[in-house]
């Protein structure tokens, strides 16, 4: 129960369209019928027989971010040809692109200035690089920073594993053979705190 599950679309499409959440399992009755889509009657019939689990849609992507290539160059040995656990690496990958997603204007999926209503605000690609993200985490763990919340202990298991990333060091004082280093150079803070901090908040780290 509340495992988090992401469905695949493959033909045309091959990437993962969507993100949804178990809600409840071993299903027997209400099952749909798409037997429409089966070309053979008896292993429609078969499958029938097995376990069945009910889905609840988080979110539906649209970009092309989680393509089977994109996916094949962060964990995916192969396309998929039905259910299988998430790598390491693959599943930091997608929390890395859910972290960094439209939660917060601030945070943003490129080098480039967003143009809000009121101002602008510019975040470096240091807050994003997954391997730097994962050392810093690994390091400091899951709370924030600087208000201590946990979202796995706030939210349960929707939460695990959910942090964003800040990069303290100034970007005037970056030079151009600058090598970040996880453990001096970020911080795991939440996404409110992350936002204020981009916005002018002082806090010493």
């Amino acid at each position: 129960m509340n495992d988090i599950v992401y469905i695949y679309a493959s033909a045309s499409f091959q990437t993962i369209k969507y993100k949804t959440q178990v809600v409840e399992i071993d299903k027997t009755n209400d099952i749909v019928d798409d037997s429409q889509f089966w070309k053979d009657r008896n292993k429609y019939e078969e499958a029938l027989q097995g376990r069945f689990m009910e889905l609840k849609l988080i979110e539906e992507f649209a970009s092309d971010e989680r393509h089977l290539k994109n996916l094949l160059n962060n964990g995916l040995k192969k396309a998929p040809q039905g259910p299988q656990r998430l790598s390491e690496s693959l599943r930091t990958y997608l929390l890395e692109l859910e972290n960094f997603s439209e939660l917060y204007p601030e945070v943003i999926q490129n080098d480039t200035l967003y143009e809000g209503v009121k101002e602008k605000v510019t975040i470096n690609r240091y807050e994003r690089n997954s391997r730097a993200r994962q050392e810093c985490i690994s390091y400091y763990g899951y709370n924030c920073m600087v208000c201590d919340l946990n979202f796995e202990k706030e939210y349960g298991e929707i939460g695990k594993d959910f942090i964003h990333v800040h990069h303290i060091v100034p970007l005037s004082a970056i030079g151009k053979e600058y090598k970040i280093d996880p453990v001096k150079d970020l911080r795991p803070v939440c996404p409110n705190c992350h936002a204020m901090i981009h916005r002018g908040l002082e806090v010493d780290f």
